[in-house]
């Protein structure tokens, strides 16, 4: 169909970031971590179009139009914070292959934020009734040094 927009492709980051200014000055330096600062990000469901591959990060043009699938924590001083992202391909009982992204926002250690991205990915292709191949994932957890910490987690989608 003529008229949608639908990524050709993606790339995944991430980032963290201490500040003692204040919770959104920590999310900025997170992002600018993560080399996606400069952007006007639009957080969007997570859906990996058929035709999209995944590829290396490339410079974003500074304020464009960005969209991205974004896990996001953040906290404060001697507070753990953790996110994540897991990805990936799979096939319906019809035939239809795409990839989906499942995203996790809490105060656990990596490790756990890893198990429960795995299990909101399986529920989903569940759901789907769909038979998923490789997992991959990517995640942040950190406590806060500052007295605010932020961790993120983003998948981008390339026009």
């Amino acid at each position: 169909m003529d008229g949608f927009l639908v990524p050709r492709g993606y790339f995944v980051t991430s980032g963290e970031a201490h500040d003692g200014a204040s919770e959104l000055n920590a999310f900025d330096l997170a992002l600018k971590d993560a080399g996606i600062t400069e952007c006007n990000l639009v957080e969007v469901s997570s859906i990996l179009p058929p035709d999209s591959h995944e590829m290396e990060p490339i410079e974003i043009p500074k304020g464009a139009i960005t969209f991205c699938v974004m896990a996001k924590t953040a906290g404060t001083l001697g507070e753990r914070v953790g996110c994540g992202l897991a990805w990936t391909w799979g096939t319906t009982g019809s035939g239809e292959r795409y990839g989906i992204v499942a995203e996790h926002h809490s105060n656990a250690p990596a490790a756990e934020v890893d198990r429960m991205l795995k299990v909101k990915l399986a529920r989903m292709a569940e759901v789907r009734g769909m038979d998923i191949e490789e997992t991959k994932t990517c995640v942040r957890s950190m406590v806060c040094e500052g007295n605010y910490g932020c961790v993120v987690a983003v998948l981008v989608y390339v026009p």
